[in-house]
């Protein structure tokens, strides 16, 4: 069982990372010259599925319409929802979905746009339930960014030169059957992260937290 604590940092976007003696950044109690490689990345079946980069894919949500709309006029709640995701035509049943983000997620409720990043839990209600391997991923709207390219290309980079980075590819995403638009796939860092890149899923997991108001600040100054 892995243990994941959050601090309270004025960091946004950032993530420690610490698996047995491990540690993303290279903070380990004795000097060690371990990084992570291509090489030593462990196999996971998810990375053939949905962060295949060779095609975009299709994800169709499906909730209860009251359970949507309450989702859209609460986002800022980030509460979990019952949904089925249809995953290029194959069904996964009873997952979790909640919107996420911070400064982009206060924006988008303060806008005419409904087009909000979604965080998925697929063993939120469903006691271990996975998607090939995948405990949770993030459908990203990638709303500031004109080109729809600039996280795709960076985390791409980063795994290229070595370093920890989610999976990332890319989904055109309906609710309902209703439009909603393109989206990056993103893969969570928590359990089949730590799998994948260290071969095991347990340790230290940090996560700055970090107030609305004070990225709304932040911008503002």
């Amino acid at each position: 069982m892995s243990l994941l604590k959050k601090i309270g940092v004025g960091i946004g976007g950032a993530t420690l990372i610490v698996v047995g003696s491990v540690v993303g950044i290279q903070m380990t109690k004795q000097p060690t010259n371990i990084n992570v490689t291509q090489e030593n990345q462990q196999e996971v079946t998810y990375a053939n599925k949905i962060f295949d980069t060779s095609y975009v894919h299709t994800i169709d949500i499906q909730l209860a319409e009251e359970d949507l709309q309450d989702m859209l006029n609460n986002a800022t709640e980030e509460k979990f929802y019952s949904c089925n995701l249809v995953i290029d035509g194959e069904t996964i049943e009873n997952i979790g979905i909640r919107t996420k983000g911070n400064s982009s997620l206060s924006q988008v409720a303060q806008s005419d746009s409904n087009r909000y990043s979604f965080k998925i839990n697929f063993g939120k209600y469903t006691k271990n339930q996975e998607y090939y391997g995948l405990d949770k991923m993030a459908l990203n709207n990638n709303m500031a960014d004109a080109t729809m390219m600039k996280d795709y290309i960076t985390y791409t980079m980063m795994s290229d030169f070595g370093v920890a980075a989610p999976l990332v590819s890319y989904s055109y995403i309906t609710i309902n059957g209703e439009e909603w638009g393109l989206y990056l796939n993103v893969e969570d860092i928590d359990e089949s992260f730590l799998e994948r890149n260290y071969g095991e899923n347990y340790g230290d997991l940090y996560k700055p937290e970090t107030d609305d108001m004070d990225i709304d600040q932040m911008m503002q100054d």
